[in-house]
């Protein structure tokens, strides 16, 4: 019996192939203030560094000090996307795919990945952090050369940011190919070769640094616009951002980042009779900022 007359090719059920990015990050390093306005202000106390004469004498008034208060503002920016499922791929889609569910997944996948350029381009612009380096020479900078010392980098920022602010970092944030950088360097590894097993990973990192959290950027994305060949990036880039953020936001809490945002992400479903579909829109309203700049260092191209 010939092949063709006892089965008929049809999609499984159990196996398909999608390429997503599912290890976002950018929630991780911006804690999430809510609010219920799409802009506002809040309040930025002066610094009480300055060490005052307390003494006085015998029947004097007390000295006397003055404290500052002035105010910021953030600006929510409204984020959406939508697709049309018409009547007829309803009619048309075979199972397993379930063509609602699907386009959810896919919108929300792309406001995802817009999400995290975002966070990724305010953590890693020079014009958020005055305590910057970029690194211009291989041979003595970049963390490739087994003549350079990152543990030496980062105590540095290190001391930056605490006299700055009186805060010790608690974080670092990582792209993809400066966490393979550092994991290669001849004298991390040299500082960890006798630990149990050797291996560079986030944790031995996070102890090495004296931070409580390591996070590296390993999203993806295709650099190149739409209809010309895919040219695929790391999002992240090459570079290194270590700094202290609150783990919990609150009044006269320093933190480098906050991530102000109103409600939750909300999908709609409506029908167009003129299409003869449904659409289906995924939104988001939010703002990533830098707001305790002192709290912050960040280096540059740390992998020349």
């Amino acid at each position: 019996m010939a092949e063709s007359t006892i089965h008929i090719n049809k999609p499984l059920t159990n196996v398909s192939v999608v390429y997503q990015n599912t290890d976002f990050i950018g929630d991780k390093v911006f804690p999430r203030v809510g609010v219920n306005k799409d802009s506002n202000l809040y309040h930025v106390h002066s610094s009480i560094f300055q060490i005052v004469e307390t003494e006085r004498a015998n029947g004097t008034p007390a000295n006397r000090i003055s404290w500052g208060l002035s105010t910021s503002s953030y600006s929510l920016k409204e984020h959406a996307l939508k697709d049309v499922v018409t009547d007829r791929d309803y009619r048309n889609v075979d199972a397993p795919i379930q063509a609602d569910a699907e386009t959810t997944e896919i919108l929300t996948n792309a406001m995802l990945l817009r999400k995290e350029q975002q966070a990724a381009s305010i953590l890693f612009s020079t014009t958020c952090w005055s305590n910057n380096t970029t690194y211009t020479t291989t041979a003595t900078q970049s963390w490739k050369t087994s003549t350079t010392y990152p543990t030496k980098d980062i105590m540095s920022a290190t001391s930056v940011i605490r006299k700055a602010s009186a805060k010790e970092p608690n974080t670092m944030v990582l792209g993809t190919d400066s966490y393979d950088t550092l994991r290669e360097n001849s004298n991390i590894y040299g500082r960890i070769q006798y630990v149990e097993r050797a291996i560079v990973s986030t944790q031995i990192l996070a102890a090495l640094f004296d931070v409580q959290n390591v996070h590296v950027g390993k999203t993806v994305y295709d650099s190149n616009y739409e209809g010309l060949s895919e040219s695929m990036a790391y999002l992240w880039g090459a570079n290194c951002w270590l700094g202290y953020i609150a783990p919990s936001p609150g009044r006269k809490i320093p933190s480098a980042v906050y991530r102000f945002e109103v409600g939750s992400r909300k999908v709609k479903k409506w029908r167009d009779e003129e299409v003869a579909g449904n659409w289906i829109e995924v939104g988001d309203t939010y703002k990533h900022k830098c707001i305790a700049t002192a709290c912050g260092y960040l280096i540059k191209s740390v992998n020349l």
